[in-house]
């Protein structure tokens, strides 16, 4: 009885709030060799994910514990910069995760709102579906329309602090197709998003306003005229064995990408993905081929960008070439290869790096120790970009790696606690580094490139996992990375230091909890030259995001969540002139169906 009234009360105060900003929604794709089924869990964000399916077809398989080193990502952990959306993987298209999990249904609708006129909505559902075969269709929108305050204390160039609009406006629709064929499996999707914001950071135009309006408090500034948007679509095609076939495995992608910006430039790549497998009893041969095709165009009108003398702007093709063979025993792992690109039109003719990675039992079960000598060919596109407000005549380009060398330990304790350590030195040819862009237009408000052409990047990280009786989960990760660079004189908006903690808690079958910390610290922003040509350099402030969270399941097919973001009300910035939004909530429901 009382939590029937308690449910009656929390709908009636819902009724009178709507929130932001996206709470965890995901969708996992489940599949066996003869049934399709999909889960959809609704606590956390809808990402796609791919696992191998079960049984084997002629001989044991070669089990391996995943003992991947922890890879640094350079991008803030924090969701505080603008309204979290997930990124739909452009590959590897849902398939098969054969957990049970009690809280899933075919389908789910998503809303919610909050402060900073955020507004979220979230629909999947199946359309057809039979033992063999499923289509499915999904649609998000994320948006924010709320003002972001630039404050002077934070910028010497403004003599005011200053209310810019903050718009951002993304949408996302993806249908998919998948039928299993026995173990092997046919997939497709096609995918449509339209992300329209506004370039809201420090400008000229800005500042000559702030200075029309010193006398005012946070005057506002209509930033109409920096409106910009990115349109993008893709289509994707899949045959792979779930399995080995007698002694061969599989898998071979084709996909069509499309970025288009609000001033007519246009990307097109086609990406193909060929991966086989040849296994023996203990040892296995591969092969990894993957081809880009990218085409560009430039708006005639290049008013008021040059891009006659735009940089990377060329159609080309890169073919990357990644033979390895793997030796499997009851010790451990070996994988001997060699990685090779081929580049026509832009890039590097011919790169070439090691492919040499390894891990020994020391405990099975327990302990693995695992390290590699390795290396990469990084095909940068604009749709793979971090950062949106890149200059629209500014593109990078691509990122040679010839020697990556790391050592790491893998510990499972008790089952309940998991533990990774390593340790990494890089050596990085044409790295690439946002800068505020000064250009003819006297606009600070977008980035260009710059680049080191050859660097060692020192890198070490470790992560931690404790789950006490799937009521408490607790997660830690630290990464610190230091450069030694060339040309440039620090390795610009690149964070030295990154921490993120997270605490769930699940105290009833109807009730969780959960708490986030991210750091990112030790980040630089080049400015400019002065007339010595040195460079003005700004210290940004360090990222300090806490958030808190809440799900509770009203019904069976009712869930009511809410999200703080960015509790301490801190202005941080993921590029400079770009602080974030201040403290911020999301309240929203769940309806599975």
């Amino acid at each position: 009885m009382k939590r029937i009234v308690f449910n009656i009360a929390l709908l009636s105060a819902f009724s009178t709030v709507i929130a932001q900003n996206a709470a965890d929604t995901t969708n996992v794709a489940s599949a066996t060799d003869t049934t399709i089924k999909r889960n959809i869990e609704v606590v956390r964000e809808y990402t796609p994910v791919i696992k191998e399916a079960g049984k084997i077809n002629t001989m044991p398989e070669l089990k391996d514990v995943n003992t991947k080193k922890i890879e640094i990502d350079y991008k803030v952990w924090t969701s505080t910069f603008k309204p979290k959306t997930d990124i739909i993987p452009s590959l590897d298209y849902a398939l098969a995760s054969q957990e049970h999990n009690e809280y899933s249904r075919e389908g789910f609708l998503r809303l919610g709102g909050g402060n900073y006129k955020s507004f979220l909505g979230e629909l999947y559902t199946p359309i057809y579906r039979s033992e063999l075969s499923l289509l499915d269709f999904y649609l998000k929108h994320n948006s924010s329309f709320g003002d972001i305050t630039l404050k002077k204390d934070n910028y010497s160039a403004i003599s005011n602090d200053v209310l810019s609009k903050g718009l951002y406006n993304d949408n996302k629709a993806r249908i998919s197709f998948l039928r299993s064929i026995k173990i092997r499996e046919i997939s497709s999707y096609g995918e449509f998003g339209y992300n329209r914001f506004n370039n809201y950071g420090l400008n000229n135009d800005l500042i000559k306003f702030s200075e029309a309006n010193k006398d005012k408090e946070e005057p506002k500034y209509e930033n109409d005229n920096q409106k910009n948007s990115h349109l993008t679509a893709a289509f994707n095609f899949r045959f792979r064995s779930k399995d080995y076939i007698s002694q061969w495995k599989y898998d071979l992608q084709t996909n069509w990408r499309l970025l288009k910006t609000y001033y007519d430039v246009a990307e097109n790549t086609i990406y193909t993905d060929l991966a086989a497998s040849y296994r023996m009893p203990e040892s296995i041969l591969s092969l990894k081929l993957q081809m880009y095709n990218v085409f560009m165009s430039t708006p005639k009108d290049s008013i008021p960008y040059n891009f006659k003398n735009a940089d990377n702007f060329n159609n080309f093709t890169v073919i990357k070439f990644n033979p390895y063979y793997t030796f499997v025993n009851e010790i451990g792992r070996l994988n001997l290869g060699l990685k090779a690109s081929f580049g026509i039109n832009q890039g590097r003719k011919i790169a070439f790096s090691p492919d040499i990675t390894g891990q020994v039992r020391v405990i099975d079960n327990i302990w693995y120790v695992y390290a590699g000598v390795t290396g990469d060919y990084k095909v940068n596109t604009l749709r793979s970009l971090e950062n949106i407000y890149i200059s629209p005549d500014a593109r990078p380009e691509d990122t040679y790696i010839p020697l990556d060398i790391f050592l790491g330990t893998k510990l499972n304790i008790a089952k309940s606690v998991n533990a990774d350590i390593h340790v990494g030195y890089k050596i990085i040819n044409n790295q690439y580094f946002f800068v505020n862009k000064k250009d003819s237009t006297g606009m600070k408000n977008t980035f260009d490139v710059v680049y080191d052409k050859n660097i060692g990047q020192f890198n070490c990280g470790a992560a931690v996992n404790y789950n006490f009786r799937e009521k408490v989960d607790f997660s830690f990760k630290i990464g610190y990375n230091k450069w030694s660079l060339e040309k440039q004189e620090e390795a610009w908006l690149m964070p030295s230091a990154q921490i993120g903690l997270g605490i769930s808690y699940i105290p009833t079958d109807y009730l969780r909890f959960n708490i986030n910390y991210d750091l990112e610290a030790g980040r630089k922003a080049l400015l400019g030259k002065d007339k010595d040509k040195n460079a003005i350099v700004a210290d940004l402030e360090n990222v300090n995001d806490i958030s808190l969270g809440a799900n509770y399941k009203l019904m069976s097919f009712l869930d009511v969540f809410v999200r703080f973001n960015n509790i301490l009300n801190k202005r941080s910035e993921v590029w400079y002139g770009y602080p974030s939004q201040g403290f911020n909530f999301l309240l929203g429901l769940t309806l599975t169906f």
